[in-house]
């Protein structure tokens, strides 16, 4: 069949993998796919702090997109985007020639603020995650090299700052330790802009993790707005200066700068404006999920717990759009199902109001991201496809 509209997919975030699994599933008559990605393993998040710990391997916390993008009839286009010409229609590219569009999806992620002097230079972000695993490696082999004689920091006590804490203690700890050097030798400090850590949770799961980084011996300080970062130290708003060795970042991200430079609707920060339905405000060729999407009428937070949940929705609103059928909204779920790792393999947990912890916590979310990642790895074949009573995709 000839091919009558372009769809471009800007990312191989948590949303886009998914609607390249439903493309594959289920192929649209007349559709070409092309996949923009700076990064062909893209990571997952949610297992982001055990990789960190040890608990996982690079392949077990990233998918490939190569297979994926094969099973969806799509093409891969290794680069990253550095804008979008709207009145053309195309992505542009850095390294490669831009890429025309009917329907433009963009699942970008998150990039580190630039409003605090000196991130860029002396921190490790977390977002990018693709970005953050060199650094942390290269980070790692400095407190090994010492000995264990440093001082890590951690900037930002939200669920990401508390889990990649914890995460980086357990590693280091254990590491230094099978070296036979002295444990002592290692300090952890945990700053928050606020008065408390995880400010959105409920108080049952901040008193409890409170307690646990007392227990480790990690040093929490709160009412500490981090405003500079410099080589070897942190600036406190307000004055005062803490000297850290490695500073990890995990405040809140900003999206793409280039994204200013479009004619898309941004909110404040320069997000993305979108309907309920995940379609820009402005531009009703332009999809957006993940991070760089705000969706009117909700104040979401920038997790991969939503960004997951809009896979679906996204996948059918494109199929929708290119058919000329009426869009469905995006109904976020209410409460969502927090599960947060604690260094080794124990976790907590919060729903409803509810919170519970313990090992079995830890093995009911390994099941769920193992869960999570197998459907992009173990996709299905013509058979399988045929026994939905699906087309098979295209080759």
């Amino acid at each position: 069949m000839p091919v009558l509209k372009e769809l471009v997919l800007v990312g191989a975030g948590h949303a886009h993998v998914t609607v390249l699994r439903d493309f594959g599933m289920r192929p649209e008559p007349g559709v070409r796919i092309t996949l923009v990605t700076r990064q062909v393993e893209t990571p997952y998040s949610g297992m982001l702090p055990g990789l960190i710990a040890g608990h996982y391997s690079f392949n077990d916390a990233h998918i490939d997109t190569r297979p994926l993008a094969r099973f969806a009839g799509a093409e891969l286009y290794r680069s990253e985007a550095v804008g979008i010409d709207l009145a053309g229609k195309r992505v542009i590219c850095r390294d490669r020639p831009p890429v025309r569009f009917d329907v433009l999806s963009i699942d970008i992620g998150s990039a580190p603020s630039a409003c605090v002097r000196g991130v860029a230079e002396h921190a490790i972000p977390v977002k990018p995650i693709d970005g953050l695993l060199a650094r942390l490696e290269t980070a790692r082999q400095r407190v090994l090299a010492a000995q264990g004689r440093a001082h890590v920091g951690v900037v930002g006590a939200g669920a990401a700052g508390v889990e990649l804490m914890l995460a980086l203690h357990y590693r280091l700890m254990s590491e230094i330790t099978a070296a036979g050097h002295p444990a002592g030798g290692l300090k952890f400090t945990l700053f928050s802009a606020t008065d408390d850590i995880l400010p959105t949770f409920p108080a049952a799961v901040r008193r409890y993790l409170r307690t646990l980084l007392q227990e480790r011996g990690i040093a929490v300080l709160t009412g500490s707005r981090v405003d500079a970062v410099e080589p070897g130290a942190v600036h406190i708003a307000g004055g005062g200066h803490v000297a850290v060795d490695e500073v990890f970042w995990t405040t809140e991200a900003e999206p793409a700068r280039w994204l200013a430079e479009t004619d898309l609707a941004l909110d404040g920060r320069g997000f993305i404006r979108v309907t309920p339905a995940l379609q820009s405000v402005s531009h009703p060729d332009v999809f957006a999920a993940g991070d760089v999407a705000m969706i009117e009428g909700f104040d979401l937070p920038r997790s991969g717990v939503y960004a997951v949940r809009q896979g679906p929705p996204l996948a059918r609103n494109l199929r929708h759009f290119l058919s000329g059928r009426p869009l469905m909204r995006y109904k976020p779920q209410r409460e969502a199902l927090y599960l947060l790792s604690t260094g080794g393999k124990h976790a907590v947990g919060a729903r409803n109001g509810i919170t519970f912890r313990g090992r079995w916590v830890w093995n009911l979310k390994d099941w769920l991201d193992r869960r999570f990642m197998a459907r992009f790895s173990t996709l299905p074949d013509a058979a399988s496809c045929s026994k939905l009573g699906l087309d098979r995709p295209r080759q």
